[in-house]
């Protein structure tokens, strides 16, 4: 047995290390075939950074597994990691000596990113030489055309500074869609595929999601603070459902959000969410009365003054791809869309409309062939003389980039912009950007009378007229324009706020255009009691307004102040037995109502907040119900300051009234359709030691002077015959 030992060792040894050997290479080999794997999962799910790391321990190993390498440079390239990428490429190119299309083509979109356009087409050109019957063919001429665009557009402007807003905003995800808060410029909001903490996300049924699987779009913010963008944090969880849910904007005081939902980014529905009662119980309400097509997919919308929507769609009736439209909110119905015109659509894609304050300039992203690559954004002007767009120019770069650069829109003080792009020197994805301009954009300062471009040759039409229509029989046969006359909110007693001032100006230019109409400036609040300083501080209010307007050059003699105060809510100020801010923040608001306009050839239009029906309060509606026409009310004391007793308290109706150009308040009380029960009141009154309270007649809420009661008037309104027996 013994002699046996030794050479039965050493062959056992043999034999051991052989296995081993054997082993570690069948090891090595299942290693990598799981690196390889585990790498085509992460590009099949375009988790390109993970497929970044797990390449680059493999492809090392296997030197000629090209198709593995392509995937390695194809991950760079998506990483954003593009001079890394062009390593890998030309080490295939060299290594396999084949002139692959994917290589070429990879090569080309590499070197275009870098705005390297000469290189790019040189490998564009290489493509379509080995690939004439690819079907790619046709899409990379077009390339080629976006790389010469890209030469001719190289020179980067030094009037405007570019910036990512840098990792507290951006991921290395999707960031994009981002909108400027309507109410402060320091804070600004989007969308992002950024994953949630499982805490911060609700499922539809309002249960917490207990895990959540593969990347959607949410709603995030952000603000400045101590001069530094802070961490983004997402909206409130209930709108950031499993869902995609995309931000689309605001309205223009901010008490209302826009955005879609769906399960697909090009398959959803629109939402709206109103901040009504508790954020807690907010998962948004379906915004029904859109002017879009059931199903269509909607590439970027923009609200103009709450009345004007911009969109992008592809129809059929369209100019081809996506196409951008308008329509017009008339008493809370949208009209049809209509399509922009060849001026600015093209048979490409034109996406993520900007409509500036001017109403005369646009701003929009579109893929046509004078791009440098993907969406630039472009800008088109209103010619008012010849009534039709400027043909659409590329704004170049730094703004624009060989990626694609979307959603622009200015800033509201003409200053910055935002928007957000693709660009290879991001952090990954779309990033949002800002821009720094050296002079304001006008376009975006400034309103303009008319407000948007498509009244503008009717608005030219009726100055012309002026000079004839008195004398003209025709009058009635001009177009009638129409003028959307704006309503005022506030949070405190300080009302001529920068958000109220662009409304001041739209009303101020009508006022000039037709010096001789007369405006009421009607000031209600948010108190449930009407009290003595309720009414005095509204029309305190009411005062400031005219001031500003008489600051503006409009007549003393053409302004009428009135205090309302809490009388008559147009929205419910508590629901269900709590307090309903949304209805708060609508009631704290200062009407306009326009007078005169028998000789003036616009149609008058009077834009109220939305809400929900549910918090309507009728109070208002039966307001101008009861003072459309004849009505009286009882006035009973004039002073020039606040009056202190208790008679405001005691009757509904009382009411504060003022011409700006005096220094007295007149104090009245009742609101009544017929004569003798105006008369009862006032009884009622001068029993509460008032011995000077009178019954005032009004016709539409204006005053009437005793000696303006002629006898169509008298004919119209018997009722008034009982007032005139009561002055004699």
């Amino acid at each position: 047995m013994m002699r046996f030992s030794k050479p039965f060792n050493q062959y056992g040894s043999v034999l051991i290390i052989s296995f081993l050997l054997f082993f570690c290479r069948s090891e090595l080999w299942s290693q990598n075939r799981n690196l390889r794997k585990t790498a085509e999962q992460y590009l099949e799910s375009k988790r390109y950074y993970e497929a970044v790391d797990i390449l680059k321990s493999y492809c090392p190993t296997r030197p000629k597994d090209f198709e593995a390498w392509y995937w390695l440079a194809q991950s760079q390239f998506e990483s954003n990691l593009c001079e890394e990428a062009i390593q890998t490429l030309t080490f295939i190119e060299d290594e396999s000596k084949k002139e692959d299309p994917d290589i070429l083509l990879l090569f080309a979109e590499t070197y275009h990113q870098l705005h390297q356009f000469t290189s790019a087409i040189h490998y564009y050109k290489r493509f379509l030489a080995e690939s004439v019957k690819d079907d790619r063919f046709a899409s990379v001429v077009n390339e080629v055309k976006r790389c010469a665009s890209g030469l001719r557009f190289n020179y980067i402007s030094d009037d405007v500074l570019v910036e990512n807003m840098g990792s507290e905003v951006n991921s290395r995800y999707d960031d994009f869609q981002p909108i400027e808060s309507p109410n402060f410029n320091s804070r600004i909001y989007f969308s992002s595929t950024r994953s949630l903490r499982i805490q911060d996300r609700f499922s539809e049924d309002g249960k917490w999601l207990e895990s959540v699987q593969g990347l959607d779009t949410d709603m995030f913010g952000t603000q400045i603070e101590n001069g530094a963008w802070v961490t983004a944090e997402p909206l409130n969880p209930r709108l950031n459902t499993a869902q995609h849910e995309v931000l689309q904007g605001f309205s223009q005081n901010g008490m209302a959000l826009y955005f879609s939902r769906g399960n697909q980014l090009n398959d959803q529905t629109f939402w709206v969410d109103t901040f009504n009662v508790n954020d807690q119980e907010s998962t948004g309400i379906l915004w029904e009365n859109n002017p879009f097509v059931s199903g269509e997919e909607i590439r970027g919308i923009h609200f103009f003054n709450d009345s004007i929507l911009f969109f992008s769609a592809a129809r059929k009736e369209g100019y081809g791809g996506f196409d951008l439209y308008f329509s017009r909110k008339r008493e809370g119905v949208w009209s049809p869309a209509i399509n922009m015109g060849d001026q600015i659509n093209t048979p490409f894609d034109e996406v993520t409309p900007y409509m500036c304050r001017d109403g005369r300039t646009i701003y929009f992203s579109s893929n046509q062939l004078t791009s440098m690559g993907g969406f630039d954004v472009f800008e088109s002007k209103f010619d008012e003389n010849r009534h039709q767009w400027h043909l659409s120019q590329n704004i170049g770069r730094p703004l624009n980039s060989a990626g694609n650069d979307l959603f622009y829109r200015i800033s509201s003080d003409g200053l910055m912009a935002i928007f957000s792009s693709d660009r290879k020197s991001g952090l990954g994805g779309h990033d949002i950007y800002s821009a720094y301009f050296k002079q304001p954009q006008i376009a975006n300062i400034r309103p303009s009378i008319p407000p948007l471009f498509f009244d503008v040759r009717d608005f030219q039409l009726f100055n012309e007229s002026l000079v004839d229509m008195a004398g003209s029989q025709n009058g009635n046969d001009l177009p009638m324009d129409i003028f959307e006359v704006p309503y005022l909110l506030y949070r405190d007693d300080q009302v001529v706020t920068p958000q109220n001032k662009p409304k001041l100006e739209k009303l101020i230019g009508f006022l000039q255009t037709y010096p001789h109409l007369t405006v009421e400036i009607i000031c209600h609040s948010d108190q449930t009691a009407v009290s003595n300083f309720d009414l005095f501080f509204s029309i305190k209010r009411t005062e400031q307004i005219a001031a500003y307007l008489q600051q503006k050059g409009i007549k003393a003699s053409s302004l009428y102040l009135r205090g309302l105060g809490g009388n008559y809510p147009m929205a419910a100020n508590q629901l269900d037995g709590k307090d309903n801010e949304t209805g708060r923040f609508y009631n704290r608001r200062i009407d306009f109502r326009i007078h005169n306009l028998e000789q003036v050839p616009v149609r008058i239009q009077y834009e109220f907040p939305e809400f929900m029906e549910s918090m309507r309060d009728k109070r208002l509606t039966e307001y101008y119900d009861k003072i459309n026409g004849l009505s009286y009310r009882i006035e009973f004391v004039v002073l020039d300051q606040l009056y202190k007793g208790d008679l405001i308290n005691k009757y509904p109706d009382s009411i504060i009234e003022k011409n700006p150009d005096s220094n007295n308040y007149i104090y009245c009380t009742g609101l009544f359709t017929q004569f003798d029960q105006a008369l009862q009141h006032l009884s009622e009154i001068k029993r509460q030691g008032f011995a000077d309270a009178k019954i005032i007649p009004y016709l539409d809420g204006i005053r009437l002077s005793n000696f303006g009661l002629e006898d169509n008037l008298l004919e119209k309104y018997p009722d008034l015959r009982n007032y005139m027996l009561y002055l004699n």
